[in-house]
């Protein structure tokens, strides 16, 4: 792997958590820019990740601008970063210590926006996310289920973006599987995205009659 440059992970420890998943987590670098730092665990799913961006934004979809994949420099203080098996539970994710470690980031464009099921969405943010997963599909990709979570998602004024590429998968590739077998996980990942948000929503008391009713005839079809 290949990297554009090295930086110590004590110019990134204060900086805002954004977001976290089981490969990393999100910082905010400054109003356009944020880096994926990621785990010991998942370090190999980086330049994967790095050059999907570059395929998704050729295909016309809506995803952060890639930046530079960087190499991260953790020496004796340690950097709290998600967990595969150990470490002890904060909000979701286990968080565990990582020490005299080198790890690869992918600094990438930020994209203000509200994630889907953190409020009360709009009649027309529930139809721009089913473009997009339409879209998507139609370019011939899809993503793991285990990716298939409302929180990857951001409503903006520009539409619904997708702001995490990891473990893409391909019409090409999922066809040698079995026949016409894209079409049936990509049917599969879109459902599963529309249930964690209604998931998500119902947690967050922002689940309203308009958008029950909406996501429900989609989950029908």
């Amino acid at each position: 792997m290949q990297f554009d440059s090295q930086i110590l992970w004590d110019e990134l420890k204060n900086k805002e958590i954004i977001g976290h998943g089981r490969e990393g987590l999100i910082l905010k670098l400054n109003e356009t820019e944020c880096i994926k730092v990621y785990t010991p665990h998942y370090a190999k799913h980086a330049q994967e990740e790095f050059e999907n961006y570059k395929i998704l934004l050729n295909n016309g979809l809506f995803v952060p601008q890639p930046k530079n994949l960087v190499e991260i420099i953790i020496k004796e203080n340690e950097a709290m970063l998600p967990g595969h098996f150990r470490g002890y539970l904060t909000g979701e994710f286990y968080l565990q210590a990582v020490t005299n470690k080198k790890v690869p980031a992918i600094i990438k464009e930020f994209i203000p926006g509200n994630t889907y099921g953190t409020k009360k969405h709009k009649g027309y943010e529930i139809d721009n996310l089913i473009q997009f997963l339409d879209d998507l599909q139609k370019a011939g990709y899809t993503f793991e289920l285990g990716e298939a979570v409302a929180k990857n998602f951001v409503s903006t004024k520009k539409g619904t973006a997708l702001i995490d590429c990891s473990n893409m998968k391909t019409k090409e590739t999922l066809n040698k599987w079995q026949k016409n077998f894209f079409e049936k996980h990509a049917s599969a990942y879109k459902k599963e995205v529309i249930k964690d948000l209604y998931k998500k929503l119902q947690e967050n008391n922002n689940l309203t009659r308009g958008i029950c009713s909406k996501i429900n005839s989609i989950l029908l079809k």
